[in-house]
């Protein structure tokens, strides 16, 4: 299972248990998902951040623009992330971050929040209900 598999299952599973019960085997699961990517993180962050080589390709809808920003992915955590942006956005602004997997043929879509910004840099915090599905089918 890859890394935005986890982030995804633990982002769905959070969103559905702020609308109804979970079935107990999601709660398994989502206790699970929390001890893995939250972890003993120490220090100013709350959880764990993964890091990438070099900053990965992704694009980001804000709401109320037209269109989709290219955007690049520094870091990814259970709880946000943090892009670097060829224009700021500012704190506050809702948007869609969509990372498309093209190895394995998924897109991946995460509504999110930014939460600061700064120096062409902005940190964003994951909230509502993701999905994951098929390029061809995403297109």
């Amino acid at each position: 299972m890859h890394l935005l598999d986890l982030l995804h299952d633990y982002q769905h599973l959070r969103a559905k248990a702020d609308l109804v019960s979970l079935a107990p085997h999601e709660v398994v699961r989502l206790d699970g998902l929390t001890q893995l990517l939250r972890g003993n993180a120490e220090g100013r962050r709350k959880t764990p951040r993964f890091g990438f080589p070099r900053p990965l390709p992704v694009t980001i809808a804000p709401r109320g623009s037209e269109g989709f920003v290219p955007a690049r992915l520094r870091e990814i955590g259970a709880q946000g992330a943090a892009l670097e942006l060829e224009r700021p956005l500012p704190e506050g602004r809702t948007l869609i971050l969509y990372f498309d997997d093209e190895e394995r043929g998924l897109r991946f879509e995460m509504p999110a929040i930014v939460v600061w910004q700064a120096g062409g840099h902005a940190g964003i915090r994951f909230e509502g209900m993701p999905t994951r599905r098929d390029l061809a089918r995403a297109a």
